[in-house]
């Protein structure tokens, strides 16, 4: 009985996971660009309510409105960080906090509740397993991208010598808003 509790606490744990480990894959994305991308939370806040908006019309759109959540999400950290080269933390802070009263406000207007959304039916029994093989997949993508690509190559280039990318015609400001466009991705 215990061996069973100790399984099922196992993969509540790996299931629970996926969205967390996602975002610390595209926090090391952004890192190694040299840009701290405190917005995480916001971004994950976003794309959740993207997925929860898009569940009613099937898994798919589902996780295609939670990933564009996250791409415009990134895309507007992304602008003000990199771009307009705005304070990395207050611009983070600044976008987890519009994330927090956009999606309250939502999930009110929508659903009636300011904390959760109700279950959707069109996310059950949709791949839990698939996730974590995903996130693993990502994972090992990810370490060969960063370590083994000429993208790669480039993104630790504008991370640790941006002048030094810069004298070679690394475009840093395109690298960095790749990097952030990718963890809101991921």
């Amino acid at each position: 009985m215990l061996t069973i509790a100790l399984l099922g606490l196992l993969w509540s744990i790996l299931r629970i996971s996926v969205p967390y480990v996602m975002a610390t894959l595209g926090g090391t994305v952004c890192e190694k660009a040299g840009v701290i991308n405190i917005a995480l939370e916001g971004i994950l806040l976003l794309s959740a309510l993207g997925t929860a908006l898009g569940a009613p019309h099937g898994a798919l759109v589902a996780l295609v409105c939670g990933l564009l959540a996250g791409v415009a999400t990134a895309l507007l950290y992304g602008l003000l960080v990199v771009v307009f080269r705005g304070d990395q933390i207050v611009c983070g802070v600044a976008i987890f906090m519009l994330a927090d009263g956009l999606s309250r406000y939502l999930l009110k207007v929508v659903f009636g509740s300011t904390s959760n959304s109700p279950r959707l039916d069109a996310l059950v029994g949709h791949g839990p397993l698939w996730l974590l093989a995903t996130t693993l997949l990502a994972t090992l993508l990810l370490h060969g991208m960063i370590h083994h690509s000429v993208f790669g190559l480039r993104l630790r280039a504008v991370g640790d010598k941006p002048a030094a990318a810069q004298a070679l015609s690394v475009s840093v400001l395109r690298v960095r808003l790749w990097a952030v466009l990718l963890s809101g991705l991921l």
